[in-house]
């Protein structure tokens, strides 16, 4: 004889069902919430916005990639700041901040120190059709030169000695105005670093035929540029996120982002 359920049974019924769904779904939003919540910061502080290594108006550039993808691997978000030279050496060294970046050498004995992230190789640039011949620095002296912004204090002593005195040697702030002045003629030699030149001549000569012909003197030491932590983990973080990134492409892919390969 098949089994009729009476109204009541019908009712206890639903009203099970329904409490049964509302603490599956009440589980799984804990288990979300605690996921979320499980997540870990880390706050870096650089005094650098040059692109393509760090692009302040959307926090992105080759290092900014580096730092926050590697970091992403190990279960962190990234808060990325900016400040003056001063405002960084004072927050890192108040512990406002767990890392910086482009953090003054001298000032970083008792943080730890990673592995370089990039490498700043600044070079001499010329108009290929002037024929100037730059084999060393001392080629410079007497040279109408636009260099970039501080350069006589950041490069070796013997550039500073040999812009010394040259009333026609310039520093500029925005760099891709280095290129407009090389092409323009009004001086002779641009000083920069190569990825900074690959990346603005990109943006300049995009789609233009007749592009201008530059020979690249290689004449700089190149300076390693590293980040510090006051957490030797976090620095373990990055130097293996960074030998990872070597050796499967990655970091080259993070690079072709903003450097084209011709």
């Amino acid at each position: 004889m098949q089994h009729e359920f009476n109204v009541r049974e019908i009712t206890l019924f639903k009203t099970l069902s329904f409490l049964a769904f509302i603490c599956v779904s009440m589980t799984c939003w804990a288990q979300t919430d605690t996921h979320e919540s499980s997540k870990k910061s880390v706050s870096i502080i650089t005094a650098s916005s040059v692109a393509p290594y760090i692009i302040r108006e959307n926090n992105k550039g080759i290092v900014s990639d580096l730092i926050t993808e590697i970091f992403a691997q190990a279960g962190y978000t990234v808060n990325l700041s900016y400040a003056s030279n001063k405002r960084l050496q004072k927050q890192m060294l108040d512990h406002s901040v767990d890392g910086a970046f482009n953090f003054p050498e001298g000032d970083a004995r008792n943080l730890y120190s990673t592995e370089p992230i990039v490498t700043y190789q600044n070079i001499a640039i010329t108009n290929t059709n002037s024929n100037i011949t730059i084999d060393k620095i001392e080629d410079l002296r007497g040279r109408n030169i636009a260099a970039f912004q501080n350069a006589s204090k950041y490069l070796d002593p013997e550039y500073a000695d040999a812009v010394k005195n040259n009333e026609h040697y310039f520093e500029i702030n925005e760099q891709i105005h280095q290129l407009y002045m090389l092409d323009k003629k009004r001086v002779d030699v641009i000083v920069m670093d190569k990825k900074i030149y690959q990346y603005y001549y990109q943006k300049v000569y995009a789609g233009k035929k007749n592009k201008p012909q530059h020979t690249l003197h290689n004449i700089f030491k190149p300076t390693n540029m590293v980040a510090v932590f006051h957490d030797e983990k976090l620095r373990d973080i990055i130097n293996s996120g960074l030998e990872e990134f070597h050796k499967n492409g990655h970091f080259d892919e993070i690079e072709a982002r903003y450097i084209h390969k011709n």
